[in-house]
């Protein structure tokens, strides 16, 4: 796993772009790289400022290209960084991202990321599930009721229950 925090400035942006080819190219072990890449893929993931600048997307795109990652995607809010000013200067940016090659794919193939909500930071928080939890509507808690107390059945349901072979 590869936790990133990309800096602002673009020329130390390109020296891990390719610190991330070199180590990529080491190994074919499974990886994922989550964090603030500081950097957007194309338009979609901007809203406000300047347009996009297109060869810095694409030697984004490259680099993840040539470390053969994949975008898990994500569910919740589409931006995941502000700069919190008003709606006529305000920036949403999707530069908080969770990218995977396919080795690592392959073993969580359930992967959830969920950008969720801001709070206090400029940054919204990035949750990563490696498996989604089973709702087994089968298992539900037992509720006992009062009532049933006084149904005429209520103690042959009991003791048929109590006798049948279950796991737990």
């Amino acid at each position: 796993m590869f936790a990133i925090y990309a800096s602002p400035r673009l020329a130390e942006r390109k020296i891990l772009w390719n610190n991330l080819k070199t180590v990529a190219h080491l190994h074919n072990l499974p990886s994922l790289m989550l964090g603030d890449f500081n950097e957007i893929l194309c338009g979609e993931d901007k809203f406000g400022g300047n347009h996009v600048n297109l060869n810095r997307a694409l030697e984004f795109k490259n680099c993840l290209d040539e470390c053969n990652m994949l975008d898990l995607g994500f569910v919740g809010p589409k931006f995941t960084w502000t700069n919190r000013r008003p709606i006529s200067n305000l920036i949403l940016e999707r530069i908080d991202q969770c990218f995977t090659n396919p080795v690592w794919r392959m073993l969580f193939p359930k992967a959830l990321v969920t950008h969720l909500p801001m709070t206090f930071s400029d940054h919204c928080p990035i949750l990563i599930e490696l498996c989604r939890a089973n709702v087994n509507q089968q298992n539900k808690p037992f509720r006992f009721q009062t009532m049933w107390l006084f149904h005429q059945d209520f103690p042959t349901v009991v003791q048929q229950a109590w006798s049948e072979d279950r796991d737990l």
